[in-house]
């Protein structure tokens, strides 16, 4: 028996979102946890699993304040390593009315990308029953070399493998992007991609077309998200079209995380069956409520929602 349910690895940061104006005038702002690799260990940790974290922050007290907010969830940080040299990584976040978001990144010379492979826990890598990440930890090296190793080790453990290709114009250069993911999604089981990403990846704008051209890279599931859309879903005997849940949104940070998230949790935790089309869709309409609920509050992680509220 495996003792993680899940280990993810990737960008670890902190999310500064919007919170009004000061008497002066000026903006203000929340420090809240972020890196969609880390929401989607947050809502392992709040639904119940056993989840483990891989990744770098700088000696600085926002690395401080990250690892303890991870600890707080009950998320094992054995595979957290700090870096006396590079700082964590910081995201300024704009919000929408609508609470669409947007990011600029202070990520030069960033402790996260700085991770190597000599510091991947391969304890954790090898005790997993699934491993997640994504890919912000591909845009520069040392940490791709390090991510794909950890992949390597984690399918070599009988680890599932899923992966975000979370793309950021900021942070690559497009051609990169795609590079690289498509690399990724070849190596994984299960993948997660937003609209404009699936058009990215495949040359498809219909999210049918999106999930078809994924699946045929070699994963067993692929989910398409599409905000207050909902979402388009394919595996192995089953696909379609999963309606949202409505709320009224003020942040739709994470909320792709979260999706993939309690997917995923359904997926290793009630050992979900891809062929089994009604559990599959009934799993993928559970990440939907999540995800919605998720954008009720301000920040991504912080914002899980409580299992029995699903």
């Amino acid at each position: 028996m495996k003792h993680y349910d899940i280990v993810t690895l990737g960008e670890i940061l902190i999310d500064f979102t919007p919170d009004g104006m000061s008497a002066e005038g000026f903006p203000r702002y929340i420090q809240n946890p972020g890196g969609a690799v880390v929401n989607v260990a947050a809502a392992f940790a709040k639904y119940g699993a056993k989840a483990g974290f891989i990744g770098k922050v700088g000696d600085d007290l926002f690395g401080c304040a990250l690892r303890t907010f991870l600890e707080s969830l009950g998320v094992d940080c054995g595979g957290l390593a700090v870096d006396g040299d590079y700082n964590t990584t910081l995201a300024f976040v704009s919000l929408a009315p609508t609470g669409e978001r947007d990011f600029a990144f202070y990520r030069r010379h960033e402790a996260d990308l700085r991770l190597t492979q000599d510091e991947l826990n391969r304890r954790m890598l090898s005790d997993t029953k699934l491993f997640h990440f994504g890919s912000l930890s591909l845009c520069a090296e040392p940490a791709r070399r390090a991510t794909l190793a950890a992949v390597k080790l984690a399918k070599e453990s009988g680890a599932f493998v899923s992966f975000d290709p979370n793309y950021r114009a900021s942070l690559w250069a497009g051609g990169d992007f795609v590079s690289h993911s498509r690399n990724a999604i070849r190596q994984v089981d299960l993948v997660k991609v937003s609209e404009e990403e699936g058009e990215m990846l495949t040359g498809y704008a219909d999210p049918a077309e999106i999930a078809r051209a994924l699946l045929a890279e070699g994963p067993r599931f692929a989910a398409v998200t599409m905000g207050e859309k909902g979402s388009y879903y394919a595996a192995e005997q089953s696909s379609g079209y999963a309606e949202p849940y409505p709320v009224r949104a003020i942040d739709t940070t994470g909320a792709g995380d979260v999706f993939f998230g309690t997917f995923l949790h359904e997926f290793v935790t009630k050992e979900l069956s891809l062929s089994d089309g009604a559990a599959v869709r009934s799993a993928v309409l559970r990440a939907n409520k999540a995800a919605a609920l998720c954008t009720t509050k301000k920040g991504g992680a912080p914002s899980v929602p409580d299992y029995d509220s699903l």
